[in-house]
Formats: C-alpha cells, structure tokens, sequence
C-alpha cells in the first residue's frame, strides 16, 4: 500500500483525470467554535473511498479505519477545552491508494456561556 501524505490538497491523476483524492474537509461547516464534543465533518473528495480515518493526532495513533458512510461523519473530540485540530485519510476503492489532507482544520472546544435573564 502507498501512503501519502501532502502539504496541500492532494489528487491521484490517471491519464489527466484525476481518479481519486481528498480535496478538503471541514468541521461543524467551517464554524471555529463548538461546545459540543461531538463535530460533524465533511470531506470533500474525488473518486470512490470505502474507509476513512479521522484523529486528533497527525500520526492517526490509537485511530482505525471505518467503512465508507457518507460525506458527513460524526466524531467525538477529546475532553478538555482549547483548540483541537483534526486529521482524516481516506483509502481507494481498490485498496491500494490512502490520501490525507493537509492543512487541516482546527475548532475551539469551550465551555458553554450560561444566559441569565431577569
């Protein structure tokens, strides 16, 4: 299996056509902040995945594939507050490509503000 790991957005070009790649994700829509453990992310992508990866650290320690669900996946942030930054792969229909995007996004992980009112 070929591992690669860009600097920017990577794509796997056969022929001029690019077959298989992961273009960007984002969390929450693009929001910077969350109260919520839990995020929604999107990847945005070329071609046909069937697993994904998603972690807090970029060496994917501890994470392990998923089968392919959708776009839009949900994922559990670690506890403790402050800006968490997150890192996904995705593996080809054949098994014989994985591609991860970087940069990466980040979102701030806050306490939730309480209202008062009178």
């Amino acid at each position: 299996m070929r591992m690669i790991i860009p600097n920017t957005t990577f794509s796997y070009p056969i022929d001029g056509i690019v077959a298989f790649g992961l273009n960007s994700i984002s969390i929450n829509s693009g929001s910077v902040d969350t109260t919520s453990n839990t995020v929604s992310v999107r990847a945005y992508y070329t071609g046909t995945p069937t697993h994904y990866m998603l972690s807090e650290s970029s060496s994917f320690t501890g994470a392990s594939w998923i089968a392919w669900s959708g776009s839009t996946v949900q994922f559990v942030l670690s506890s403790g507050y402050g800006i968490k930054t997150l890192y996904m792969k995705l593996k080809s229909e054949d098994n014989s490509l994985t591609v991860s995007y970087r940069p990466t996004p980040s979102i701030n992980l806050h306490q939730s503000f309480l209202s008062l009112s009178q």
